[in-house]
């Protein structure tokens, strides 16, 4: 950094050079790249402008104009902003877009793994309970009015552990996609690379949708139907578009897959009538 302001000057007006090739490259991408790419250079470019104008702003603060001397911390922790987004540009910026749908993958798969351990976490907590209402009384109940725990019955019970196997099967499924679909995929085509996206569109619905799968463990009077929507509008739609270049072993697995999420499904229906 310079140590006055108006050493500044010159750097200000080649950052904002820099700047400039910077957002010219993202806009430069084609549409044949992939929009996942796109999306993610946009970004991580948006950052890096957002830094520049933040670190050139400050050089026009009442401070800087009062005390032209010297620099205020505040130049100092946006130089530090810009430095970190500069970082991100050179290192996290995908090379094509089967590695920006990885990433964004990734990120997906992540997010799902959270939900199966809150879930898991629940039943776990219902198992070690055992049936004894008393246990883990902490002498809320009697202030609010009411139980505040949330005990399951038998049925219910063996009707959630279903369900957390349909978030498990989800998070074999996603990772399936990931090896033998989007890893072995060619990156240079560009209709593979439209596919990539519509890949990352259809997991991240899966993704979203199985929150409610996770969430219906705990009131699990309608999880078979949840589990049923699930299944038809996340689950199958990802199944179509993972096929359409997938080999014959991923489609003949892909199949297997469903097969077993509708048996789930109706075993979880089949306890929830049973009550």
């Amino acid at each position: 950094p310079p140590s006055a302001p108006e050493g500044a000057v010159s750097l200000i007006t080649k950052l904002g050079d820099t700047i400039f090739r910077i957002v010219g490259f993202a806009d430069s991408i084609p549409p044949s790249a992939g929009q996942t790419m796109r999306r993610v250079v946009a970004s991580v470019a948006k950052d890096v402008c957002r830094a520049a104008i933040s670190l050139a702003a400050s050089f026009q603060s009442d401070e800087i104009k009062a005390h032209a001397s010297h620099l205020p911390q505040g130049y100092l922790v946006s130089t530090g902003q810009l430095w970190e987004v500069s970082k991100q540009l050179q290192t996290n910026i995908p090379a094509d877009n089967q590695e920006a749908v990885q990433m964004e993958w990734r990120s997906k798969t992540s997010q799902l793994e959270d939900a199966l351990t809150e879930a898991e976490e629940f039943i776990q907590g219902q198992q070690d309970d055992d049936g004894d209402a008393e246990k883990g009384d902490d002498g809320w109940d009697d202030i609010l009015g009411a139980d505040t725990s949330v005990r399951l019955e038998p049925n219910e019970l063996v009707a959630c552990q279903k369900a957390v196997q349909v978030v498990k099967l989800t998070k074999m499924l996603l990772k399936k996609i990931s090896v033998r679909c989007i890893q072995s995929s060619n990156p240079k085509d560009a209709v593979i690379a439209l596919w990539l996206d519509d890949l990352l569109v259809a997991a991240t619905k899966v993704v979203d949708d199985v929150d409610e799968v996770a969430a219906g463990i705990y009131e699990p009077e309608s999880l078979g139907t949840v589990v049923a929507a699930f299944i038809s509008q996340s689950i199958i739609p990802l199944r179509d578009i993972a096929q359409k270049f997938a080999d014959e072993d991923v489609k003949k697995w892909l199949e297997i897959c469903i097969s077993q999420y509708e048996t789930l499904q109706s075993k979880i229906s089949a306890e929830l009538d049973s009550l």
